[in-house]
């Protein structure tokens, strides 16, 4: 019997242990902070923030569509007075948020990737390609029975403040 089958068996024995979620995000928030406090000084003096959101297509399933996170995130941003670039003449000039969010499904239990990024342009030394670096970064993992699987909109609507009071902190 693989590792994966034993693991579900003991998880689907035990109702207890997916009607919670993971601790993991605590534990994150404390290694983070040293690795934020770096990130946080790499986010001062970005006045335009353009965002996206990429979420797995079965959270809509349990009503957590792409354009329901694409707004919960604006607003999140715009309350926290992170100035979105707005104009498709800006978009050089801002660096990109994002959020990425991922599900490997055995049902009744679910594990949710979430990470969340900002990054700006920059150019491949070696061959002068153009990308987007992450100047910071965060992710959290969850795990969740079937019945708390529309937690993960919340989950997503942390992300989106986490990153927005760290560039509140670097862009005062």
């Amino acid at each position: 019997m693989t590792t994966l089958r034993v693991c579900l068996i003991l998880l689907a024995a035990c109702p207890a242990l997916v009607s919670q979620q993971s601790p993991a995000p605590e534990v994150n928030d404390r290694i983070n902070r040293v690795g934020q406090a770096i990130s946080n000084s790499r986010l001062r003096g970005k006045p335009l923030v353009q965002f996206v959101v990429a979420s797995d297509p079965r959270l809509a399933e349990f009503g957590i569509t792409q354009d329901v996170l694409m707004k919960d995130v604006e607003l999140i941003l715009r309350r926290n007075h992170v100035a979105l670039a707005d104009k498709k003449e800006d978009y050089p000039k801002a660096g990109v948020f994002g959020i990425a969010v991922d599900i490997v499904a055995a049902d009744p239990v679910y594990s949710i990737s979430i990470r969340a990024s900002f990054g700006e342009p920059a150019t491949v030394l070696r061959t002068g390609d153009r990308i987007t670096a992450d100047v910071w970064s965060n992710g959290w993992q969850y795990v969740y029975g079937r019945m708390l699987l529309p937690k993960v909109r919340d989950n997503i609507k942390e992300a989106a403040e986490s990153f927005a009071l760290d560039y509140l902190r670097a862009n005062p």
